[in-house]
């Protein structure tokens, strides 16, 4: 009894769709990275303005008095 040929699609198509779900992980992982560090890079940003601001106002308060 012969086997019957297996076209290339079918013989390679589960380790194809693993790969193309890892690239959908990876993906993910990265754009959650990014997210989390352009976060922390806001908040950095605030605390450095709010700093600014308030040096601003101390020397504004301090010139008029």
């Amino acid at each position: 009894m012969r086997k019957k040929k297996k076209h290339s699609s079918e013989k390679y198509s589960g380790s194809r769709q693993k790969t193309k779900y890892k690239k959908k992980d990876s993906l993910k992982q990265d754009l959650q990275k990014d997210v989390k560090k352009d976060s922390k890079d806001c908040k950095k940003m605030s605390k450095e303005a709010t700093r600014r601001i308030t040096k601003k106002i101390r020397k504004r308060f301090l010139r008029n008095q």
